[in-house]
């Protein structure tokens, strides 16, 4: 006899139900319509017991009376952090979609947070939850720590961290910001390359006829606020990590946005940067795990027009804004353990962005960064 209780209005009681495999896939794989996820379910429990997870939680739509329930959330719970894979590794499903979330006992803080959320529906009403006993006759999980709005938060933010996706979803979003008298014509040659490895691409383009916008704080004020307004609608049509790559005087926008928040709205994996105008002095120490994860500045020491940015010429007409400077020639002087420096001597303010680099340098980078915000905003919320 199942120890599954019966549905009340099409959903479980609310609380943790515990059951054992063949107890889950009885319940909910079976009928016409569910039969179809009998065998991944079975993939996901011989998946758990082979790297030694030691709870299992499905929680969402998969665990009511949906005829057809769209996919599976999953939570995976391991004894040690070095038992949870590689966010890199999959399970195909067929057409299945799967969210699976890993964690570990080291921080039940972080994983009484998972179940927490696992709990609610996405209205914050308490729904049921479904632990399934791997080894038989382990205890039902009781949260310990009701996590506070912050945490919760970080959790949300970091619920797409270390987990098997269908292969549909798209690698991230990558932004990128062109420079002055250009409507960043490289991006044709940008488009198709990081298209082809799973990325939506989204070029920002701003009017940039008008050089007096290096001259006139109140244009530069106004295309940041135009970006701003941007980036925050970009992230709220995708559920996708961003990452920005930006030149010349796009080093200045995105570096003006990051500066700009305590707390940002919108955070990014990646940020790169080519051809920067941004002054050597800037710290990006205090952006890391708020707004951005991983930096790249290319330097380039023949950019004839970066090493024009000290100068006291050009100074008198850009004015008091400290933010401008010559880093996309010498560099930035503060140690970042997040930030990452290229030198080639065959770059100048423009050759930069050509295909080998991209290829070779730029999206490895991006590929291999990405959830680097969530996992240090996981990283931070450990330490607390």
């Amino acid at each position: 006899m199942s120890r599954l209780p019966d549905f009340v209005n099409g959903k479980l009681p609310i609380g943790i139900h515990q059951c054992s495999g063949d107890e889950f896939i009885d319940r909910f794989c079976s009928g016409e319509e569910r039969k179809g996820f009998a065998k991944s379910v079975s993939d996901i429990l011989d998946f758990a017991k082979d790297r030694n997870a030691r709870y299992l939680f499905f929680g969402g739509s998969f665990v009511t009376d949906s005829k057809l329930p769209g996919d599976i959330d999953c939570l995976m719970a391991f004894v040690l952090d070095e038992f949870i894979p590689s966010r890199t590794e999959r399970i195909t499903l067929g057409s299945i979609r799967l969210d699976i979330q890993f964690c570990s006992l080291e921080h039940r803080a972080i994983l009484d947070s998972f179940v927490y959320l696992f709990s609610r529906n996405r209205y914050g009403a308490e729904v049921g939850v479904v632990q399934v006993d791997l080894y038989a006759n382990s205890e039902v999980w009781e949260i310990k720590h009701q996590p506070d709005d912050h945490a919760i938060e970080i959790v949300k933010r970091a619920y797409v961290n270390r987990r098997l996706i269908d292969l549909n979803e798209p690698t991230g979003i990558l932004v990128t910001i062109h420079g002055l008298l250009s409507d960043g014509p490289w991006n044709n040659e940008i488009a198709p390359i990081a298209s082809s490895q799973g990325w939506i691409f989204a070029p920002y383009t701003y009017e940039t006829n008008k050089p007096d916008l290096l001259f006139k704080s109140g244009k530069r004020a106004a295309v940041v606020d135009q970006f701003r307004e941007w980036i925050y609608e970009l992230s709220q049509r995708y559920d996708a990590p961003i990452s920005i790559l930006a030149h010349s005087f796009g080093t200045y926008i995105i570096t003006s946005y990051i500066q700009g928040f305590a707390n940002p709205p919108v955070g990014f994996d990646s940020v790169i940067l080519t051809g920067s105008i941004i002054t050597s002095s800037f710290d990006w120490n205090p952006y890391i795990g708020k707004s951005v994860a991983r930096i790249l500045n290319m330097r380039s020491p023949g950019d004839e027009w970066v090493k024009q940015m000290p100068q006291t010429e050009l100074k008198k007409y850009i004015g008091m804004d400290t933010l401008f400077g010559d880093s996309g020639q010498a560099g930035f002087q503060t140690p970042c353990t997040s930030l990452f420096e290229i030198e080639n001597s065959i770059f100048n303010h423009n050759n930069t962005i050509k295909r080998d680099i991209v290829e070779t340098m730029w999206m490895p980078f991006l590929n291999g960064n990405k959830n680097a915000l969530d996992t240090e905003q996981h990283i931070k919320m450990r330490r607390r």
